[in-house]
């Protein structure tokens, strides 16, 4: 009977054992995703573009666009890349192409832009980064060629007075914008002391603006004149500094020149402020 006893506890204690391991399954077989990299083809049309005439506000875009035969789990990202050409990363920008799961296809675009070096024709070869982690690739290239170098031969230059100043006496106090007075910028020739006859900067603006450009080869004189001044007979006795400043995008040649010479009494006069040497599409400006 012991003995009978004995084999029904082990049967008992074997089948307890049995059914605690199948409990105890970590269900590895079930984390197992079986993915397979699709392979990715990337299109786009070969461009020529006349970068002169590119607007900087809306600059040219070339659409690349990548696709795969199906759907898959994962998001795959593939950045664009320079892979060839004579350009430079100032000449374009390329952004990543993302294909969400779920989808089949994406793009995204390169943008030529305008960046007014002296370089020639250009040629831009542009492609995908190398190693994408969860995606193949189909061998692809985009040419885009840059003709008609832009150069910007123009130097804009500022004449500003803007400022104002209180004053108080006995009976009022009021504040005075220095902008009613009207100054003036004229562009003398070096040479001759003549008017060159370029009156952009004469009007009643505040601040004053010129295009320095189509002038021949040459020295120039930039002057500062006191057109009219409402506040001469008034007695504010007030500094009004008027400053020049000047810039040609996409060049070094950029400052700022400040004259002390005029104040609220002022009734007139024409202070010389700078010489501009131009030398084709090259200014170089100089202090008076």
């Amino acid at each position: 009977m012991k003995n009978i006893n004995k084999i029904l506890f082990l049967l008992t204690l074997s089948s307890f054992v049995f059914i605690t391991s199948c409990n105890e399954d970590d269900h590895t077989g079930d984390s197992i995703i079986n993915y397979s990299k699709p392979t990715v083809t990337l299109s786009g049309m070969d461009a020529t573009i006349d970068e002169n005439s590119i607007d900087s506000d809306a600059p040219p875009t070339i659409t690349v666009t990548a696709s795969i035969s199906a759907p898959v789990q994962v998001d795959i990202h593939i950045p664009l890349v320079q892979t060839g050409g004579s350009a430079n990363g100032d000449d374009f920008s390329a952004g990543t192409i993302v294909i969400v799961s779920g989808d089949t296809s994406a793009s995204t675009d390169v943008t030529i832009l305008k960046t007014g070096d002296v370089e020639g024709s250009e040629t831009l070869e542009i492609g995908a980064a190398d190693n994408i982690a969860n995606a193949n690739l189909n061998p692809f290239t985009l040419n885009i060629t840059i003709n008609d170098d832009y150069i910007n031969d123009v130097l804009d230059i500022e004449l500003n007075w803007d400022g104002e100043v209180e004053y108080e006496d006995d009976n009022t106090t009021a504040t005075y914008n220095f902008c009613a007075m009207d100054f003036d910028l004229l562009i003398f020739d070096a040479t001759t002391g003549m008017d060159t006859g370029v009156y952009d900067g004469a009007t009643t603006a505040c601040p004053e603006s010129v295009g320095f450009t189509g002038l021949p080869d040459g020295d120039y004189i930039l002057v500062a004149s006191l057109y009219e001044n409402p506040y001469a007979a008034f007695g504010l006795e007030e500094s009004v500094p008027v400053t020049i400043n000047y810039n040609q995008e996409f060049f070094d040649t950029n400052g700022s020149i400040t004259i002390n010479d005029y104040s609220t009494d002022s009734t007139g006069g024409d202070i010389p402020v700078a010489i501009v040497t131009k030398n084709g599409y090259n200014y170089t400006v100089t202090p008076w």
